[in-house]
This record gives structure tokens, C-alpha cells and sequence, in this order.
């Protein structure tokens, strides 16, 4: 007998006690809406071309589900009637139906949404087209089963038969005004959308208005001082921050960016991306009234900022606490209009960002917390991956929502989190866009809510095998217990050796079992998820192995070879500088990949098997 659920009550995701388990997806499903048959109702959508695709989208999603396809209309094109699904703000709202309460949509709110069963009427509509999106794609997710895992993943989940009931209610607003995941698993729009990732930037594709637009950064994202100041490199040095001929030209420059991104709401001027910063008189100066460099850079910002206050209304000017500006000034404040991104950079992923006993994290906490002090609009760009090894198992996946739940109580109000923003799949990847797409939306979930959201991503990415997915993920997460996992650290510093090269036998047959459970795409996610594991065990292994010689030496050349084709392949990369060797030598094992980097890679921070 098919299972059958009657929904009360719209059930907020912080609050979801647990995921259904996946069914098959050719399956079509019965749903009763307010006691009727979905199928007997029509969409009736607010004029524009993005409630229109909203409207689009749900209807394919509901042919998906139950088999049929719903009509389409534009709400000024058919008279009211009670079987409707209503999506954004139709006239029914102007002519007295329904009546919601849409105050305290506005400002950081605006890409909040309303999901509400009122007198047989579905309604799905936000603060702004966004949140009309928002709507929809929440609704499909908690009320109907879909799973947006991926671009290249979503499933059905959950019983075959629904009741979604009258007065079924949910208001969410968000708690963060921006939410950027950047990692390249999810850089198409679609998905952007579907895990409600609302800026838009210079890497990932941006949402036209179609889609509900972004709240848009102008022109580069990040170290625009080099094209402010085009003579000085990106990577050469800085101006003077003090010099008004910098001013004048950073002034000029954020108009005619504005003018050429008329949506835009922000317009970034930000520090080049180096230490060598200006050491005049005059910046001296203001280094020491300020007890930190980053007064200079913070006075060019609230000058540009009060010089296009009138013309640009809605415009914000962006700047960095990164690197030699992360110390907040003792004396300026930034100005309303002026946001503050403060770049986390050599801190331990492993401990908790809230964990003073990691003297990694110790400056962190003074940092955050003074510029907290003085700013309301305080942005955080977060690390999240290790630029220096791609392919490496990183110990960082227990950590995150931890880490921004802190930060959001130490009054940060955007996250742009950055992986691997270079390749797609490696290692666990798509894993920590989708978990970052969920913090971001409710910094709040709690640790039970994070784990069964892991599990349900697992299970619906790698299939029937995916226990043995989670059993890999775990012990990831054991082997670097009491190390300290940095942005940059070598696998050795990340991982225990001993511990890992242990369980190889064990994670083989873990891997040997979640391939042979599926087929298709799944298995293909499981291969390339399994590439991670071969890189950490001929980093660890191959030198013993090779010394071994005999069939041992074979075995582990062979292998060696076999994974470069496998990885070259795939088309990743083994760093954020490097791109992957196009010729190696099998004789010897993968940290030759990195002979020709060794000087800029280096030993990282802690001597091997360091622990606290």
C-alpha cells in the first residue's frame, strides 16, 4: 500500500525532524490540495516575465509529480475562481483576495516569501520576484518532495499520496542580506535560484530579472584598485590611499561603473591583492591614529561613498578587512553606505571558529568582533576549501555551520563562501555548496538537521550506496580531529596518517560497495568521489610501497597511472594556481604533481603531526 501523509502545518526547515528517503522518480504521486484534487486547479500568475517563469517552473514540476499538466495563465487574463495556485502578487491581492500581510517585506527581508493554503487557494509569492522564486522552489522541496541537490541532480522523495491542508502557512524571511555559495558545483542560475544564493558576481552565472535578479555587485568583485589605478598591478603593489588624485580617480571611476550596471547595488573598491602597501609620511600618519593600515583604506571608502550619496541613492561602496586592513581602525567608522567584507584567511577549519583554545583562530575573534563594533553592514568572505590541494580530503564539513552560525552572532550580515571555484565534483564539493546554501538561508539549523540534510544530499547524489558515502565522510572528519586544518595545508597536516592509511582497506571496500549498488551518473559520482581517496593514499603510501620494490613497486606505479588518467579526465585541477601536470612521471607518486610549485606551497604553519 502506497503511503499516505496529510500536511497541517508548512514545516520550516530548521524545525524538519527528519528527511524522507528517496523513491523512484517515474513514479507519479496523488496530491490533494485543501481537499482537492491538485490537478483540478489552474496557475494564475502576476503579470511579468519573472512570475511567469516561476509560474513555468512550478507547472513542470508538478507534471513531474503527478503526471498532467496544470494551465498557465496571466492573472489579467482570467477571471478568479477558487481552484487556483497563485503565484507573486496578483491582482486577486488588489481586489481585496486574498488579504496577506506583506509588511516588514523590505530592505534585507525583500527576498523573503509566503507559502499559504487560504479558502482552497494556493499562494506562493514574495517580497520581491526573487522571493516569488524562493516560494515556489520551497513549496516543491518541503510540500511536494523535490530534492535541488545539484544542476545535474534533483529527485522525488517521500510518500505517494499528500494532503496538503487548508490554513497550511509559512512566512520566512532571510537572516543574511547577501548569500553567496562560490564553489563551481554551483555556478549555473538555475541552481543559484533553487538554494536561494541571491548575489551576483563576476564567476558564477548571474540571474537575469527573468529569473529575479541578484543584489548585484558592479563590474569586478574583488581588488578593483587595479583598475582604478591601472598602472599598478593586481599583484604588484598598492597606491597611496592617501593621495587625493586616487580619490578623484576611485570617485570617477565607481560612477561611470554604476552607470554601466544601472541594477547594481553595490560597487566594490577594494585593495589590491598584496602586502606591499604604501609606506609615505602621510599614510604613516594615519597608520598610527588609526592603529591599523586599513584607516586609509577606509577613509578613501567613506569619501567615495559621501560623494555619490545623492546621485546613487541605493548604491553601496565595498571594501576589504583583508590581509593588512583586517585590524579595524581605532577612529573612522564606515559610513552607512559602506560595506565592510572581512576575509578569513590563515584560521584552523578543524576547531570552530568559536574555539579561543586554537591559537589559529584567537586573532579571528578580535578582529570580527571590533569591526562589529562599528559597522552594521559587515560582509564575511570565507574559506572554505584548500586552494593548495584540490583533491586532498579536507577535515572541515563538521565545522561549517557551526562557523557561520558565529559569525552571523558576531553581527555579519553576507557570506560569500569560496571553494573550488575552478573545477566541478572534486572530492566532497557539491556536498558543502549544498550545506553552505543551507546555513546561509538558516544560520540557525541545528547539528540534528545538518546531519540528516547531509544524509539526504548523500543519498540522493551517490544512491542506494550512499552509507558507505557517509562512513567515508565521517572518518574524514575523525582523522583530523585534534589537527589544525588550514586553507593551505599539506594532506599530512590535514589528515592522520596513520589513522587514514589504516583504514585504506576499509574506505576500499566502502567505495567498492556504493559503486556496485548503482549505476549511470550515480556510479560516475561515486569514481570521482573516490579519486579523493586515491590521492590522500599514494601521497601517504607510494614512497613505501615504490622502496618495497617487486609487486609491490608495480602496484603502486600502475596505480599511479592509472589515477593520472582517470583525474586528467575529469578536467580538475590541483590547485587554485596550478592546473593539472600535463606530463608526469609514474616512477614516482602524486607529490610529484607538485615538484615545480614546492617553493609556493611549502610546509604551511605546523610541524608534522602537530596537535593541541
Amino acid at each position: 500500500m502506497p503511503k499516505k501523509v496529510k500536511i497541517e502545518v508548512l514545516i520550516k526547515p530548521s524545525h524538519n525532524k527528519g528527511v524522507p528517503s528517496m523513491i523512484d522518480t517515474q513514479r507519479f504521486k496523488t496530491v490533494q490540495l485543501a481537499g482537492m484534487p491538485i490537478t483540478d486547479y489552474i496557475i494564475v500568475h502576476e503579470s511579468g516575465a519573472a512570475p511567469e517563469r516561476a509560474a513555468n517552473e512550478l507547472c513542470s514540476y508538478l507534471e513531474k509529480t503527478v503526471g498532467m499538466k496544470l494551465s498557465v495563465s496571466v492573472d489579467a487574463e482570467s477571471s478568479a475562481k477558487k481552484a487556483e495556485i497563485l503565484v507573486g502578487k496578483t491582482n486577486r491581492e488588489s481586489s481585496g483576495w486574498p488579504m496577506l500581510d506583506r509588511t516588514g517585506f523590505t530592505g534585507m527581508a525583500e527576498d523573503g516569501f509566503i507559502i499559504a493554503v487560504k479558502d482552497g487557494r494556493l499562494i506562493l509569492t514574495g517580497g520581491n520576484h526573487r522571493g516569488t522564486f524562493y516560494a515556489v522552489y520551497e513549496f516543491l522541496e518541503q510540500m511536494i518532495g523535490w530534492r535541488f541537490f545539484a544542476d545535474d541532480c534533483e529527485v522525488l522523495t517521500g510518500p505517494d499520496e499528500l494532503d496538503i491542508a487548508e490554513g497550511t502557512f509559512d512566512c520566512q524571511k532571510p537572516v543574511l542580506e547577501s548569500r553567496d555559495t562560490h564553489w563551481n558545483d554551483y555556478y549555473p542560475v538555475p541552481i543559484r535560484v533553487k538554494r536561494k544564493l541571491n548575489t551576483g558576481s563576476k564567476w558564477a552565472d548571474t540571474p537575469d530579472e527573468t529569473w529575479g535578479g541578484t543584489f548585484e555587485y558592479a563590474g569586478t568583485f574583488s581588488h578593483t584598485m587595479c583598475e582604478i589605478i591601472p598602472e599598478i598591478g593586481n599583484g604588484e603593489g598598492q597606491p597611496c590611499y592617501t593621495d587625493p588624485a586616487v580619490l578623484e580617480r576611485a570617485i570617477a571611476w565607481v560612477r561611470k561603473t554604476a552607470d554601466a550596471h544601472p541594477g547594481a547595488r553595490i560597487v566594490p573598491v577594494t585593495q589590491n591583492d598584496n602586502w606591499n602597501y604604501c609606506q609615505c609620511e602621510r599614510c604613516q600618519k594615519v597608520y598610527d591614529e588609526e592603529g591599523s593600515p586599513a584607516g586609509v583604506i577606509i577613509r578613501l571608502a567613506n569619501a567615495v561613498a559621501d560623494s555619490i550619496r545623492d546621485d546613487y541613492p541605493e548604491l553601496s561602496i565595498d571594501t576589504f578587512a583583508y590581509q593588512w586592513t583586517r585590524k579595524a581602525p581605532l577612529v573612522t567608522k564606515p559610513r552607512e553606505n559602506v560595506i565592510v567584507r572581512l576575509c578569513t584567511g590563515g584560521e584552523c577549519r578543524n576547531h570552530r571558529y568559536d574555539d579561543t583554545s586554537c591559537h589559529f583562530n584567537q586573532t579571528l575573534h578580535i578582529d570580527i568582533a571590533q569591526w562589529a563594533a562599528i559597522t552594521k553592514r559587515l560582509f564575511v568572505w570565507d574559506y572554505t576549501t584548500n586552494f593548495s590541494y584540490f583533491l586532498v580530503p579536507f577535515a572541515n564539513i563538521g565545522q561549517l555551520h557551526h562557523n557561520l552560525r558565529w559569525m552571523r552572532d558576531n553581527h555579519m550580515s553576507g557570506i560569500f563562501s569560496q571553494g573550488n571555484h575552478l573545477c566541478k565534483g572534486t572530492e566532497l564539493g557539491p556536498l558543502r555548496a549544498y550545506l553552505l546554501a543551507k546555513i546561509a538561508w538558516d544560520p540557525d539549523l541545528s547539528d540534528e538537521t545538518y546531519s540528516a540534510y547531509m544524509d539526504d544530499f548523500l543519498e540522493g547524489y551517490y544512491g542506494a550506496g550512499w552509507k558507505n558515502i557517509r562512513r567515508y565522510v565521517d572518518l574524514i572528519e575523525e582523522c583530523g580531529k585534534n589537527r589544525h586544518v588550514t586553507i593551505y595545508g599539506r594532506p599530512e597536516y590535514i589528515l592522520d596518517r596513520r589513522k587514514y592509511v589504516s583504514a585504506c582497506p576499509e574506505i576500499e571496500g566502502w567505495f567498492d560497495a556504493a559503486e556496485k549498488a548503482v549505476t549511470g551518473e550515480q556510479r560516475d559520482r561515486v569514481f570521482r568521489l573516490r579519486l579523493s581517496h586515491i590521492f590522500a593514499k599514494q601521497w601517504f603510501t607510494f614512497d613505501e610501497r615504490y622502496a618495497k620494490g617487486g609487486a609491490e613497486r608495480t602496484a603502486a606505479v600502475e596505480e599511479h597511472r592509472a589515477y593520472y588518467f582517470a583525474v586528467r579526465a575529469f578536467g580538475l585541477r590541483i590547485s587554485e594556481g596550478h592546473p593539472f601536470p600535463a606530463e608526469v612521471d609514474f616512477e614516482k607518486g602524486v607529490k610529484s604533481w607538485y615538484e615545480p610549485y614546492e617553493w609556493e606551497l611549502g610546509s604551511e604553519f605546523l610541524d608534522e603531526g602537530e596537535t593541541l
